[in-house]
C-alpha cells in the first residue's frame, strides 16, 4: 500500500505545484518507535475525536493507523490518526419484529494533529509555509480515506472542531449531522464522493486565487475587486442582501477593507459594512466593532480587475467608471427581461395544469382514478414485502456467520473443507461431513430438498424475479431422533433394492447423518454417500429394551447412555446438543478425527445434565428447554403399523393396500424380482434356480421373462430386452414409430421380445426414386418380428448370432405383403402376417380340403404344439403331442 499509494499522491501534488520538491516533505505509516518523536507535536493539539484513542493506541492497534508527514528541516509537521470500526445501524424490519441491529464497517478520523503556528514563522526556502501546511493536511486526509476505500470501506465519520469544519466540508464534501456543540461538529462522508485528486485540484485553485490577490497597502488603493463569501452573522441587516422587491434593490451595501492601525501585523484586516438610503452620505463603520479575521481564511469566490482605483481609506474613486458594477446591472436587466418573457408561458402552463386537475376530479374519471390508486397501493405493498424479505434475508445471513456444521458441530473451516448452506432449508454442513466434493458455483441444495423438488420451487421463484423465498424445511422425520431439522440422508430399505435410480418414493425413510454416525451405521456406497444402511434392526433393539430419553421423555429411534460410570440415563444425541447443558464429545471436526489421547472425554460419547460441566457463557442462544424438547417429541408422528402378509389379506384389504400407488409399485417389484416358476416366453423352459447368468430375468421395462440365449445374447445383466432398448434410444425422435411384429397380429407384450428383421429386394430399380416408400415397406431398416415368429417359420433364418431374422423368403416383391397373404389364419381368421402350416404335410383342415395355416403366436396361445425339441415345429390339434393337447 505504501509503495503504491504514497508516490501517486505526492507526484500528483508536486505536478500541480501545490507542494514543492525543495521542501522534501515525505509521508510514512507510524510505528510504536515514533511515539517519542510525535508526542511533542501531539501535546500542542487539543482535538481528538475519541479521547480513548490516544497516540500510543493508534501506533499499536491492529485496526488503528497513523500516517506521519515530516520534512528534513523541521521533522514531523503533522500526522493523522484513524481507525476502522464497526458502527451499528438500526434497521426497522417490521412492526412485529421490531428493530434489528445491522453493523457497517466505517472509518473514523480520530485526530488531525499539526502545529497551528507552522507557517507563521516560515521564512526560509526549506521551511514549511502556511500553504505547505494546508497541502500536508489535505494529503494526510486523502491518504487515510484512500486506505479505507481499498479496504472496501465506503463510509466514515469524524467529530471535527469548529476550526476544521470548513476544511473537511470544502475539500472532502463532508456533511454535518446530529447535535452540534460549541466545540465539536459531527461530520459524515461518503468515500465514493471524495478523491485525493479532487482535493488537490481544489487546493491548487484556492492557492492561485490567493496569490493573485496582491494588495499594495502602502499605496492605499486596491487594484483588484474581490467577491468574498462572508459569514451570515457578520451583518446585522441580513435581509438587505436578499433579491427582494424594488425597495430592497434601491439600497446599496458597501464593503471596505480597512487597515487596522492598532495591530502591528499589516496582513490583518477587518471587514466593515454600511447601508445607506438614496441621497444619504456613506460612512465607514468603526473597524473595532467587527471581529478581526486573517485574509487567508476568507472564502474568495472570484477576482475582478477594477477599471479605476478605489481608495482604501475613504472609498473615493480615481475613475468615473466601474466595470464590475456595470456588469452586475447588466445581468440584473437581463434577468428582469427574462422574467417578463416567461410570464405568458407560465400562465399557459398553470391554466393547462388547472384544467387537467379539474378533469381528473370529474365523475367520469373516478373509476380510472380509483384503479390508479389501487395499482399504486398494490405496488407499495409489493415493495414493502420485497424490503421485508431482503431484511429477513440479511438477518439470516448475519445469523449464518455464527453457524456450525450440523454433523460434527464444529464452526471452523479449511480451504478444502468449507461450510456450505442449503439455499432452501438453510442447513449448514462441512463438505467432508456431507460428501460434497466441490463447492458449487451457484445455488446449493441438500439431498432432502432435492428429493422433494423444493430446489425447483426456489429456482422458479428466482426466475420470476420475486422476493427471496424464506427457508423451507422438508416435512420429514429422522428415524433415530425426534428432531426434524438438520442434514438428512436416505435410509436404504430392502423394498427399494429393485427401484430405478431416478425413482423417488414418497415413503422414503430419512435419518440425520450425525445420528447415523454416532450409532456406527455405514453408507451403502462410500463414494456417493447418499444412502445409509437399514436401521430397522437398531430401532427394534431399542424398542424391545424400552429405554426413554431423559430430556424429551420419549423412546423414539435410538439413544445413547450417559458416559458417567453407573449412570442409567439415556438420551438422544440431538436432544443433548439442543439443550446446551449436556457435555457432548464429538469424534471429528473439520480437520478430521480427533486424537483420543488429547481429549478429556472419550470420543462419540455424551453425558446427561447431572454429570456435565458446561460453561454457561458457551450455551448457544438458540438452545431449547426441556419443555420444548418434550413438546417436539409429542409432535413426532406414530410409527406406521406394518401391513399383513399379502397371502393373509382379504379381498377388501388387498384393494385398499393396492389403492396406494407406492404399495402397488412395491408389490410388483417383489413379483418381478421373484423368478420362481417363471418360464421363458420363447422356449417355455422354467427358470433354473442354479442359473448364474443374471441376464436371464424379467425385462424391467416390459416385464417379459426370457433367456438371454433365446432372445438377445448381447443384453446386459440389467435384463433390458432389445426392443425396449430401441425404444429408449429413439423415442425422442420426431419420426419414431413404436416397433411391432409384422408377422402376426399379437402385441409385443403377448408375443415376447422383438428382434429386427432383414429383407433385401431382388432389384432396387423400383425403390431407387422412392426412398420414403422403401423405408415404409417390409424391406425398410426398422422392421421387427417376435423372436418366436422368426425362429418357428421354416423359411426364415437367424442372423448375427440371433440379433436379426432374415425374412427375404417370405416377403413379396411389392414389399407390402407376405407370401402366405392369400391364406387365413385357422385361429384368428386374418390374412395379414406370415403364417405356418402344420408339420404334417398331408394335414387337411377339418370339414374341408384346405391346408390349415396358423400365426405362430396364435398357435402358442391356443395351446397347439409350438416346440423347439428337436426342431422348431408347429403341429395342429390332430398331430400335436399328447402333452400339448392336454394343456
Amino acid at each position: 500500500f505504501a509503495d503504491d499509494l504514497l508516490p501517486d499522491c505526492l507526484d500528483f501534488a508536486q505536478e500541480r505545484g501545490v507542494l514543492s520538491k525543495e521542501k522534501g516533505v515525505s509521508f510514512k505509516f507510524g510505528t510504536p518507535k515514533d511515539l517519542e518523536l510525535l508526542q511533542p507535536l501531539a501535546d500542542k493539539c487539543s482535538w481528538k475525536s475519541h479521547q480513548n484513542h490516544d497516540l500510543a493506541t493508534s501506533l499499536r492497534g491492529q485496526s488503528s493507523f497513523c500516517i506521519i508527514a515530516q520534512s528534513p528541516a523541521s521533522g514531523p509537521i503533522a500526522f493523522i490518526q484513524y481507525s476502522f470500526c464497526w458502527y451499528r445501524v438500526e434497521e426497522k424490519i417490521s412492526a412485529a419484529s421490531g428493530a434489528e441491529k445491522v453493523s457497517e464497517l466505517v472509518v473514523f478520523l480520530d485526530a488531525l494533529v499539526y502545529d497551528s503556528d507552522t507557517g507563521a514563522v516560515a521564512e526560509g526556502s526549506n521551511l514549511i509555509s502556511h500553504d505547505d501546511l494546508e497541502c500536508v493536511k489535505t494529503l494526510l486526509t486523502s491518504l487515510a480515506l484512500v486506505h479505507a476505500a481499498r479496504a472496501n470501506i465506503w463510509y466514515g465519520m469524524v467529530d471535527s472542531p469548529q476550526s476544521s469544519v470548513q476544511f473537511f466540508t470544502k475539500y472532502f464534501r463532508m456533511s454535518a449531522i446530529g447535535k452540534e456543540t460549541s466545540d465539536v461538529v459531527p461530520l459524515v462522508f461518503d468515500l465514493k464522493k471524495c478523491h485525493f485528486r479532487f482535493a488537490i485540484l481544489l487546493l491548487e485553485e484556492t492557492l492561485k486565487m490567493k496569490q493573485s490577490n496582491t494588495l499594495d497597502l502602502n499605496a492605499g488603493v486596491a487594484g483588484e475587486r474581490m467577491v468574498v463569501r462572508l459569514p451570515a452573522n457578520a451583518f446585522e441587516k441580513r435581509n438587505n442582501f436578499s433579491s427582494a422587491g424594488k425597495e430592497s434593490r434601491s439600497k446599496k451595501a458597501h464593503v471596505r477593507l480597512v487597515q487596522d492601525v492598532n495591530v502591528s501585523k499589516t496582513e490583518i484586516f477587518s471587514v466593515s459594512a454600511n447601508f445607506a438610503e438614496e441621497g444619504e452620505s456613506l460612512t465607514i463603520v468603526d473597524p473595532s466593532s467587527i471581529d478581526v479575521n486573517a485574509p487567508s481564511q476568507w472564502d474568495v469566490l472570484r477576482l475582478f480587475p477594477a477599471d479605476g482605483k478605489k481608495s482604501l481609506k475613504d472609498g473615493t474613486s480615481t475613475s468615473p467608471t466601474d466595470g464590475f458594477l456595470d456588469e452586475l446591472e447588466k445581468k440584473q436587466r437581463e434577468l428582469l427581461k427574462l422574467e417578463a418573457s416567461i410570464e405568458v408561458t407560465a400562465r399557459g402552463l398553470l391554466t393547462k395544469a388547472y384544467e387537467e386537475t379539474s378533469d381528473f376530479h370529474r365523475n367520469g374519471s373516478t373509476a380510472k382514478r380509483q384503479q390508479d390508486e389501487k395499482t399504486l397501493d398494490e405496488y407499495a405493498a409489493v415493495q414493502k414485502r420485497l424490503h421485508e424479505a431482503d431484511l429477513a434475508w440479511q438477518a439470516q445471513l448475519d445469523q449464518d456467520m455464527d453457524a456450525v456444521c450440523d454433523i460434527c458441530f464444529d464452526g471452523e473451516v479449511t480451504p478444502e473443507n468449507q461450510i456450505i448452506f442449503c439455499d432452501t432449508c438453510n442447513v449448514a454442513v462441512h463438505q467432508g461431513c456431507y460428501g460434497i466434493d466441490k463447492v458449487p458455483s451457484g445455488n446449493y441444495f441438500c439431498r432432502a430438498c432435492t428429493h422433494f423438488d423444493i430446489d425447483k420451487e426456489f429456482l422458479a421463484a428466482e426466475r420470476r424475479r420475486g422476493p427471496r423465498t424464506k427457508p423451507t424445511r422438508p416435512h420429514i422425520n429422522c428415524e433415530l431422533c425426534p428432531r426434524r431439522h438438520g442434514a438428512f440422508v436416505l435410509v436404504h430399505s430392502p423394498e427399494s433394492a429393485n427401484r430405478e435410480p431416478t425413482d423417488k418414493p414418497k415413503k422414503a425413510k430419512w435419518v440425520h447423518v450425525s445420528c447415523a454416525k454416532w450409532h456406527g451405521m455405514n453408507y451403502v456406497d462410500i463414494e456417493r454417500k447418499d444412502k445409509i444402511e437399514d436401521v430397522n434392526v437398531l430401532k427394534n433393539w431399542f424398542k424391545d429394551a424400552a429405554h426413554k430419553c431423559c430430556l424429551c421423555d420419549s423412546g423414539i429411534g435410538a439413544l445413547h447412555q450417559c458416559r458417567h460410570e453407573g449412570c442409567d440415563m439415556w438420551l438422544h444425541l440431538t436432544c443433548g446438543r439442543s439443550i446446551g447443558t449436556c457435555s457432548v464429545q464429538h469424534g471429528e471436526n473439520c480437520f478430521g478425527f480427533y486424537d483420543e489421547t488429547k481429549l478429556k472425554n472419550p470420543p462419540w460419547t455424551l453425558a446427561c445434565p447431572n454429570h456435565s460441566e458446561v460453561d454457561p457463557e458457551s450455551i448457544r442462544e438458540d438452545s431449547l428447554s426441556v419443555e420444548q424438547l418434550v413438546s417436539l417429541a409429542k409432535s413426532y408422528p406414530p410409527e406406521p403399523v406394518p401391513p399383513k402378509p399379502f397371502y393373509k389379506m382379504t379381498g377388501a384389504e388387498r384393494k385398499e393396500y393396492w389403492a396406494d400407488r407406492e404399495n402397488l409399485r412395491d408389490f410388483f417389484a417383489k413379483v418381478m424380482s421373484n423368478l420362481s416358476g417363471a418360464k421363458c416366453v420363447i422356449c417355455e423352459i422354467g427358470h433354473d434356480p442354479n442359473d448364474t447368468n443374471k441376464a436371464n430375468r424379467y425385462c424391467p421395462k416390459c416385464g417379459i421373462f426370457s433367456h438371454a440365449e433365446c432372445a438377445d445374447p448381447d443384453r446386459g445383466e440389467d435384463g433390458v430386452c432389445y426392443s425396449c432398448r430401441f425404444i429408449d434410444e429413439n423415442k425422442i425422435s420426431d419420426k419414431f414409430v413404436e416397433p411391432q411384429c409384422h408377422m402376426c397380429n399379437t402385441s409385443a407384450l403377448a408375443g415376447g421380445p422383438l428382434v429386427k428383421t432383414d429383407a433385401k429386394p431382388m432389384s432396387m430399380k423400383k425403390w431407387k426414386d422412392n426412398k420414403a416408400a422403401y423405408n415404409r415397406s417390409l424391406y425398410g431398416p426398422n422392421n421387427f418380428c417376435h423372436t418366436l415368429c422368426g425362429l418357428w417359420h421354416p423359411k426364415c433364418t437367424s442372423m448375427d448370432g440371433g440379433q436379426k431374422i432374415d425374412c427375404f423368403n417370405i416377403v413379396m416383391a411389392d414389399g407390402r405383403r407376405h407370401v402366405t397373404h392369400q391364406f387365413r389364419c385357422f385361429l384368428c381368421g386374418k390374412k395379414d402376417g406370415a403364417k405356418v402350416h402344420c408339420v404334417e404335410e398331408c394335414c387337411i383342415a377339418p370339414g374341408g380340403t384346405k391346408i390349415p395355416y396358423f400365426h405362430v403366436t396364435c398357435a402358442r396361445q391356443a395351446g397347439l404344439e409350438v416346440s423347439s425339441d428337436p426342431d422348431f415345429v408347429l403341429a395342429c390339434f390332430r398331430h400335436a403331442n399328447s402333452s400339448f393337447v392336454f394343456r
